[in-house]
């Protein structure tokens, strides 16, 4: 079993890895590198949002989930935009075996979220990898408001927030949507402000805007934004 597996190469993931079924799903606000920072300008930074999701029962008595995220791909050159003033990182899909159950350690904030019953990694894989949502250009941080989407509208998941930690301070809303159109800070851990998605490309799937998808200059981040401000 590989420490990780990426999908710019053929994977070569265990067949009865794929068929575990799913027990609990995370989305993790994760940290960024801020080492160096000071206290203000760690907590402006961006977190890195991925899913975890935790197996009914251990793979091979070591393994309790898995971690999914789209990283930087940085064996490949970036690409401007048509009009010179974006450049855009080439990502891809990160699947990483988990040792422990839960949440990610490194989160400063985390939510948990419904999924159907009986489902399996690999059909929220095969869902990701049919429609090429694996293949992403970043603009500065990913876009996971795709997936979720997709996978909410094949009721594999739902976006309610079924709980989610830190308990202090009280997150401010109760759908994942919602809190992917949002930072938390490093110290303390998981206060929320408006940090609006960033709309990176994907090459071959056609992005879906729904009018709650906080994008930024979205009618959806104003309302984001105000609804925090109270």
């Amino acid at each position: 079993m590989s420490s990780s597996y990426s999908w710019n190469t053929p994977p070569a993931i265990p067949q009865e890895f794929l068929e575990m079924k799913c027990r609990r799903v995370y989305i993790d606000l994760l940290k960024n590198d801020t080492s160096g920072l000071l206290v203000e300008e760690a907590n402006r930074t961006k977190n890195h949002a991925t899913f975890k999701i935790d197996f009914e029962s251990p793979y091979d008595n070591q393994y309790e989930g898995v971690r999914l995220s789209m990283e930087i791909f940085y064996e490949m050159a970036s690409n401007l935009s048509q009009n010179g003033t974006h450049r855009y990182k080439p990502g891809h899909l990160l699947l990483k075996p988990i040792t422990y159950a839960g949440p990610s350690r490194s989160s400063v904030r985390n939510v948990q979220i419904p999924h159907a019953q009986g489902s399996r990694l690999v059909d929220l894989l095969n869902l990701i990898m049919r429609l090429e949502l694996q293949l992403f250009y970043f603009t500065g941080i990913n876009d996971n408001t795709q997936a979720l989407y997709q996978l909410c509208s094949s009721r594999l998941l739902r976006s309610g927030v079924l709980r989610s930690a830190p308990a202090e301070p009280r997150l401010q809303v109760d759908d994942a949507f919602k809190v992917l159109g949002m930072r938390f800070t490093v110290r303390p851990p998981g206060k929320g402000s408006i940090c609006p998605v960033d709309k990176g490309v994907f090459p071959r799937y056609v992005r879906v805007e729904e009018r709650y998808m906080p994008y930024e200059r979205s009618q959806a981040a104003q309302d984001l934004a105000i609804g925090l401000a109270r």
